[in-house]
């Protein structure tokens, strides 16, 4: 950071992912940070009442990884002191899907190519991870167990917020890291602000995982795998995963669609995982202990809120992560879109920062640079998500030049190691869908120099 600090005082609402993430980088350039969550945070990895889906497989992909490495210097050695497990893309996760076994996810690719490493480990370890690093900044105060009420608003600004039971916190800056269930919009609405428009995607997926200990820890072939679900079969919108967490134990995990719901009852979560288009899900699970019964969530639709289109957003707000896109979870992409946001963010900052600019504006500057964002995670997710026939809403038919090259690269990776990094790179958000726009891409594919699609 260069220059003075934007603001004395920011407060950063919701201590998920996204807000600890915000706090980070807040950190650089407010007097002092004020971090609230409603829930009394453990001070040991464990499930909280704010995060439903905590109970089901996380991973922080390659590209939010190398961000949370760029925000908190050694992490990657954190997770690992924690017991994640490191796991080689290509070699160390298994997908079965109706054309067989391949260690690719979105093409089949029936022998190893090493391609990356992510790592795997429970939702509840990743964010304590992450927040003892943020609670080890001087600067940042945490607020657990606090309930925030209303904004506080003066001559059409937000000023801080109100708590529960009358307190306040006053700032020059209020962070909405709320989640889906934003409280941006309610607030601005109240202040007699516009609201955002939304693209929504109804994909209608629900899931119901447990914690597994194995009777042999060893049974299962590298760091886990994902069964799909097949099309043709009587049960066509079933899948399950399996991996490895800390602790030597196993995360399982089923899911379906529209109504073909996983139960919770231990008896039908086994049931529903002998119906899958493979039996491995039920030969390694029916031996193991269930160490907790069946936890469901449901996940009805993506959201996109059009913040950048809105023209008259109050001063002295930013909603952040989910609460500007939300993604169907299945593909993984909640925790690492919340890193690509605090990174524009940083670097927004950062310019202000340095130009001596203030925090006048920030949100109508912030808000472009997140749609950017987000373009390739809500686009990727959308077009698996409308795969299925029953799936409706708003197809992102701006991008379709970009999922055609995309699927045109992707068909070439199980033999060209080029197109099997740039396809790796792009689902797992190391880089955007328009770097499929970049030489030698155009020219191979035959499209001459391509233009990246308009956002």
């Amino acid at each position: 950071m260069t220059g003075q600090r934007l603001a004395g005082r920011a407060v950063v609402v919701g201590s998920g992912m996204a807000g600890l993430f915000a706090a980070r980088v807040l950190s650089d350039h407010a007097e002092e940070v004020v971090l609230v969550d409603r829930d009394g945070i453990p001070d040991s990895p464990q499930v909280r009442d704010g995060v439903p889906q905590a109970h089901h497989f996380h991973g922080l992909l390659p590209g939010g990884l190398a961000i949370a490495g760029e925000l908190f210097p050694g992490f990657v050695e954190d997770l690992e002191a924690g017991g994640a497990v490191a796991c080689t893309a290509g070699r160390d996760f298994v997908v079965w899907g109706p054309e067989g076994k391949s260690y690719a996810l979105g093409v089949f690719q029936p022998e190893p190519m090493p391609i990356g490493t992510f790592y795997v480990m429970s939702r509840p370890l990743l964010e304590h991870c992450v927040r003892r690093r943020v609670e080890a900044l001087a600067n940042v105060t945490t607020r657990y167990g606090t309930l925030v009420r209303d904004p506080l608003a003066e001559g059409g600004r937000v000023t801080g917020v109100v708590l529960d039971g009358g307190g306040r916190l006053d700032a020059e800056l209020v962070i909405d890291a709320t989640g889906r269930n934003s409280r941006t919009v309610p607030w601005i609405a109240a202040m007699g602000s516009s609201t955002p428009q939304q693209s929504v995607v109804n994909c209608d997926f629900a899931y119901a995982s447990a914690m597994i200990r194995p009777r042999d820890p060893d049974a299962m072939e590298g760091a886990g795998f994902f069964v799909l679900p097949d099309p043709a079969a009587e049960h066509a919108a079933r899948g399950a995963y399996l991996v490895r967490i800390e602790d030597g134990l196993w995360l399982g995990g089923l899911g379906g669609r529209f109504g073909d719901y996983p139960p919770a009852d231990v008896d039908g979560f086994r049931e529903f995982g002998r119906t899958l288009l493979h039996p491995i899900w039920d030969e390694m699970v029916s031996g193991a202990e269930l160490l907790t019964s069946p936890a469901t969530f449901r996940f009805p639709r993506s959201v996109r809120r059009h913040f950048e289109r809105l023209h008259d957003f109050p001063e002295g707000l930013l909603p952040i992560g989910d609460a500007i896109c939300h993604f169907n979870p299945v593909y993984g992409q909640g925790m690492s879109s919340a890193a690509l946001q605090a990174q524009a963010l940083a670097r927004l900052l950062d310019r202000r920062a340095g130009q001596d600019r203030g925090l006048a504006g920030l949100a109508q500057e912030f808000f472009p640079t997140a749609f950017e964002v987000t373009r390739t995670p809500w686009a990727m997710a959308a077009a698996v998500d409308f795969l299925d026939s029953r799936t409706t809403g708003d197809f992102p038919a701006e991008e379709m030049k970009n999922l055609a090259m995309f699927q045109l690269v992707s068909s070439l990776a199980a033999t060209d190691p080029e197109a099997a990094k740039l396809t790796f790179d792009i689902v797992t958000l190391m880089r955007p869908l328009d770097a499929l726009h970049e030489p030698p891409w155009p020219e191979r594919l035959g499209l001459g120099s391509a233009q990246p699609s308009p956002a």
